[in-house]
């Protein structure tokens, strides 16, 4: 990730009007573990190019990875404003929201992601994860087995529905 780094800001420096350079550089400064420097590439970013929607929900992941949740929620709001096709900020907005403890609101962001993206078993899961929060097992369940057909390794998907199968009850189903 260090040389995407470097390789990123030599771009943004030849070309600093480049919002996707300047974005681009963010995703490689979060991936290398280097949140702070990446909320301050993804607010320059913003500067440079307000209306790149994949910028301001990259800036919400840079403040969830800082642990502030709260201030994460108008970027991602502004993410969806910008681009309401755009799966990726609903989930990552509920993500946000539920560790806020606002698990309804952020179960209506993970239908909207599912809705969106109905192959990714990855928005099936979280939102089958907030309706176990929310104590409506049998409700997630659907969204589990959905996760494990779109991806039979899901080794998470599986032990969360066997957990939720057993608090129901259903204990040779879990045991499968």
């Amino acid at each position: 990730y260090q040389e995407a780094v470097r390789l990123w800001q030599d771009t943004v420096a030849k070309w600093p009007a480049n919002g996707r350079a300047w974005n681009n550089l963010g995703l490689a400064l979060s991936a290398a573990g280097r949140h702070e420097e990446a909320m301050d590439v993804c607010l320059e970013t913003v500067k440079r190019d307000p209306f790149l929607a994949e910028t301001f929900n990259n800036l919400g992941n840079a403040y969830c990875n800082v642990g502030r949740h709260e201030e994460s929620l108008p970027h991602y709001r502004r993410a969806i404003q910008l681009n309401p096709a755009y799966a990726a900020p609903y989930s990552n907005y509920a993500a946000a929201l539920s560790k806020l403890g606002r698990h309804e609101e952020a179960l209506a962001q993970h239908e909207i992601a599912v809705r969106l993206n109905p192959d990714s078993a990855e928005a099936h899961f979280n939102a089958a994860g907030t309706l176990l929060a929310l104590r409506r097992i049998e409700e997630s369940l659907p969204y589990l087995r959905r996760a494990v057909q779109l991806k039979p390794d899901y080794l998470e998907a599986y032990n969360k529905m066997g957990n939720a199968l057993r608090e129901l009850g259903r204990w040779d189903e879990a045991v499968a």
